[in-house]
């Protein structure tokens, strides 16, 4: 029994003392381990602390960048470091403690492939400059550096626009230095500027003034063609005021048509100027040219709408290249004395007109007239004929069986030989010319007729009444 005790201690003993080894070599390990990741730990910090200040290296010079691109072209250096005082050739910013120090370069470039080579004339060998901006910095104790860069190309500068204006007459004035005003017609034989149309010396004048005085070009057009001497090259220091007019001569012939190059009608008159930058102004004005008479109408339709009215439409004729807007209508008929007379002294400018006002069974005539812008009256159209409507009527007796149907007798000199009485579009009845009533027996129950008589002559229908709608 003692025996057994003191074996079992002495394994108590041994197992215990193997525990403390165990746990002193645990805590070398682990004290190796943490002395190797307070060393990552410290390379950490020290990676992101360098990384943020290359950001904010990063920023810096692409903040300077973005301020060089906003400055003029001629203000971003002069040759190497000169920089005209915008931009130093160096500077410091601190953040967070860290100085940056950043140096600018400016260098030009010479384009070779713009195909001039060194030698470039129009730039001397300066097709755009390029800016190189460089920030240093130290980072744990190493020195560090940053390059960034931009090219910059010279721009025009914004200019105010030219303004130009015709140097416009009064309609009539011939003072040979002024254009005639807007709305002119040429050609006619009363025209104040006859003379001058038939001469070909029409005058063009305008002014014209630039905020910058870089004036360059000006032109006359007429229908899209430019006059001869109507185009011209100004000098770019002066301001345009009086240089010589241009006179346009309507009458020139056009040698691969022998036609004139400017024919009748309406031509867009325009006068342009530029200025050294491309901007532009224009100016319009509209002249007419009546040389001759439009055709004359030969589409005219005449129709009787009711017994008072006649409708009367046609096509729109074409005098050159403008369509005809004015025109005359002529009738004849009762009354008249069997002339053609001028309807109500009237000029229309549409194509459709309704004679009303008109007796029942009146027989009418018309033609129409074109006329120029400058009152040129074409000949006489095609002529129509149209008869109004007869009035009729139609009541019911009381019992509401027998509708009876009057209706107006054809004037004297109207020949009428059977009058139809149509009931709901059937011949009801068949009489003869001299009758101008009917009775009609109506069909038992309720509804509603439409009347209308018909007039025939040879076989011919020549005239119908109004249609009447009754109800029962």
């Amino acid at each position: 029994m003692p025996f057994i005790s003191r074996v079992l201690i002495n394994k108590m003993r041994d197992e215990r003392a193997f525990g403390i080894v165990e746990a002193l070599i645990a805590m070398t390990i682990m004290a190796l381990v943490l002395i190797a990741l307070l060393g990552l730990l410290t390379a950490s910090v020290k990676a992101v602390s360098s990384s943020k200040l290359s950001t904010t290296a990063t920023q810096i010079a692409n903040g300077c960048l973005e301020d060089i691109r906003s400055k003029d072209y001629d203000s971003v250096g002069i040759s190497g470091r000169d920089y005209g005082g915008t931009i130093p050739a160096q500077e410091t910013r601190v953040d967070s403690g860290v100085t940056y120090t950043i140096n600018y370069d400016v260098v030009w470039v010479d384009d070779t492939v713009d195909g001039t080579g060194t030698a470039d004339a129009d730039d001397g060998g300066k097709d755009y400059k390029q800016v190189i901006v460089t920030v240093n910095w130290t980072s744990n104790g190493a020195p560090r550096t940053l390059s960034v860069s931009t090219y910059i190309k010279s721009k025009p500068k914004q200019t105010d626009p030219p303004t130009v204006n015709f140097v416009l007459g009064t309609y009539g004035d011939l003072d040979p230095n002024k254009t005639p005003p807007d709305g002119t017609v040429f050609g006619t034989d009363d025209s104040p500027y006859k003379t001058w149309f038939d001469n070909g010396t029409i005058p063009l004048e305008a002014e014209a003034t630039d905020p910058n005085s870089d004036l360059v070009t000006m032109r006359f057009l007429v229908g899209l063609q430019t006059p001869d001497g109507g185009y011209y090259n100004i000098n770019p220091t002066n301001q345009y005021d009086n240089l010589p007019v241009c006179y346009w001569n309507p009458n020139t012939i056009d040698s691969s048509t022998s036609a004139y190059l400017w024919g009748e009608g309406t031509h867009e008159v325009t006068v342009e100027i530029w200025d050294a930058h491309g901007n532009r102004d224009a100016k319009n004005i509209f002249w007419t040219i009546d040389r001759y008479a439009p055709p004359a109408p030969t589409s005219l339709v005449a129709q009787a709408a009711d017994n008072s009215t006649i409708n009367l439409n046609w096509q729109a004729v074409y005098d050159g290249t403008d369509k005809v807007i004015h025109y005359q209508i002529y009738r004849e008929g009762p009354g008249l004395g069997g002339n053609f007379n001028l309807l109500k002294d009237s000029i229309f400018t549409s194509t459709s007109f309704s004679d009303s006002g008109l007796p029942d069974w009146s027989t009418y005539q018309y033609y129409l007239v074109a006329l120029s812008p400058g009152g040129r009256l074409s000949s006489a159209g095609n002529t129509v004929t149209a008869t109004t409507m007869f009035g009729i009527t139609v009541t019911v007796s009381n019992n509401k069986k027998t509708a009876t149907v009057q209706w107006s007798s054809p004037p004297v000199g109207t020949n009428v030989d059977r009058f139809d009485v149509v009931r709901n579009g059937t011949v009801q009845a068949s009489l003869s010319g001299s009758i101008t009533q009917y009775s009609d027996s109506l069909p038992s129950g309720h509804g509603t007729y439409q009347y209308q008589v018909k007039a025939y002559y040879g076989g011919n229908l020549v005239n119908q009444s109004t249609t009447v709608s009754v109800t029962i």
